[in-house]
């Protein structure tokens, strides 16, 4: 019986997410067969913040591998914890967030979805951008 194939997929030129991130092409459903899974990485320049928003029916989970992050989640971004090298974020579904380097290096970040895209179910939340005007590493 034939399982299938693995499949590689090389680093290639980072896309701007509807949320304001920079993503490697990574594993999704534009890339590979998946069907239910995505694993990317984003960079994120000093001072860059990403759009709040949320992934409506879709769990995300993030790995800092280098820099530090400051992620802002709740229906009002109430909450708030800096993540740094070697860190992980579990983030349900449907809660509103938000992440941004809190540092002056550029940050990294390996994110996984349970859904085939990146893109998948994501609603912006440009009423919940104005309660963060302050800097990136507040």
């Amino acid at each position: 019986m034939t399982i299938g194939e693995c499949e590689i997929v090389r680093r290639g030129e980072a896309q701007e997410g509807a949320q304001r991130l920079l993503y490697a092409p990574g594993v999704t459903s534009a890339t590979t067969g998946t069907r239910s899974l995505c694993l990317t990485s984003a960079e994120m320049p000093a001072g860059v913040r990403s759009a709040c928003h949320l992934h409506r029916g879709i769990e995300s989970a993030g790995y800092v591998v280098s820099g530090k992050v400051g992620l802002w989640w709740g229906d009002r971004l109430e909450r708030h914890a800096l993540l740094e090298a070697g860190d992980y974020a579990y983030i349900p579904a449907d809660l509103p967030h938000v992440v941004g380097n809190a540092g002056s290096e550029l940050a990294l970040i390996v994110v996984a979805h349970s859904s085939a895209s990146d893109q998948d179910g994501i609603e912006l939340l440009p009423e919940l951008d104005r309660l963060l005007e302050e800097p990136v590493s507040a």
